[in-house]
């Protein structure tokens, strides 16, 4: 039986790092989260997603054992450096791309009168949505429907047309804790604040809330999304490897 109590101290100790597996402790993603303990580290197999993700909160020199208890197969998963490169005999790579966890502190949020222009959606709008992301390669990657009414979920329009969004991964009430997700403006659309905006007024709503962190991922080469986030008053926390890979438990 899984020691929930040791799983969320653990997490606690980065709680930034670990923001969504904290809210994976919860409905309705505690039933797609599997749970391995080893020594001073956590080890989680989320299968809500597909592939399924693996994340480590931790010490390093853990991870060897609990990454062979897990099955072979094909995996997305979210590793910090020294995770990424213990972990490597046992991971046939096939991307990879790092990124930066950056985290907004309570109070830092700087607003603009010009962010006014985000209407909040919800369910109802999935459809203009779809029709956002449909044919763009670089369209979010987990976005799921149900996440327009999980949380904010904030879009702009332009010429009659939904031009961006920002909305959110996870909440977590219990932990008070966001991950802002789905953050996207077309290609026609790019260069007008347009994603800055949206997420600006995710941001918001959740503050008001009482979300005391609030978290999102860029990738370290999106140099202008970073910009865009430090405007906003995001901090870079910290580096990790974001990608998908074959994993091969028998490795030696």
């Amino acid at each position: 039986m899984t020691d929930f109590q040791r799983v969320e101290a653990l997490l606690r100790r980065d709680p930034v790092w670990s923001a969504y597996a904290l809210a994976d402790l919860e409905p309705p993603h505690a039933d797609h989260a599997y749970w391995l303990l080893g020594g001073e580290s956590v080890l989680l197999v989320y299968s809500g997603l597909e592939p399924p993700v693996l994340f480590a909160q931790g010490l390093a020199s853990d991870l060897p054992d609990l990454i062979s208890r897990v099955p072979a197969g094909s995996y997305q998963f979210a590793l910090l450096p020294d995770h990424r490169q213990t972990v490597d005999p046992w991971m046939e790579v096939q991307r990879e791309t790092l990124m930066w966890r950056m985290v907004l502190p309570p109070g830092a949020l700087r607003w603009d009168p010009a962010y006014d222009l985000a209407i909040r959606l919800g369910a109802a709008d999935i459809a203009q949505v779809r029709s956002l992301f449909e044919g763009q390669k670089d369209m979010p990657d987990a976005f799921l429907p149900e996440q327009l009414d999980a949380g904010p979920f904030y879009g702009i329009m332009a010429d009659g047309q939904l031009a961006a969004v920002a909305g959110v991964h996870v909440v977590s009430s219990r932990f008070r804790i966001a991950a802002i997700g789905n953050v996207y403006t077309h290609p026609a659309w790019r260069g007008r604040g347009f994603a800055k905006a949206a997420t600006a007024a995710v941001a918001r709503e959740l503050q008001s809330a009482g979300v005391g962190i609030i978290v999102l991922n860029v990738a370290r080469s999106n140099r202008a999304a970073i910009r865009a986030y430090q405007a906003l008053g995001f901090a870079a926390h910290g580096e990790y490897y974001e990608g998908v890979a074959y994993l091969s438990p028998a490795a030696q």
